[in-house]
């Protein structure tokens, strides 16, 4: 088995830290182009998700039904907003504090 580098498996520890479990228990049929990816929207939306974060942008955007509260992004610049903004400022934080 092929392994993570060290800075890959800390973000993903830090990722699954924050996961949690959902059930599904409908479904909300965006009707998307390709029917593959209905799930992708039923999932977010039954989890309550914020943001969804593909690369697939161009099929997403063709959805039937819209649902204002999703916001569908790309992994570049939403996953290390996301997972580090926190981190960050704690980092400028503490940056700040030491100049004093």
């Amino acid at each position: 088995m092929e392994q993570i580098p060290i800075a890959q498996a800390r973000l993903l520890d830090i990722f699954l830290g924050i996961c949690e479990w959902t059930p599904i228990y409908f479904g909300w049929r965006p009707n998307l182009t390709d029917e593959g990816d209905n799930h992708l929207i039923e999932l977010a939306i039954a989890g309550q998700s914020r943001y969804l974060v593909t690369r697939n942008l161009r099929d997403l955007a063709r959805m039937e039904r819209r649902f204002p509260e999703l916001r569908v992004c790309s992994p570049e610049p939403s996953v290390a907003w996301h997972c580090c903004a926190k981190r960050l400022e704690r980092t400028r934080a503490s940056a700040r504090r030491n100049k004093r």
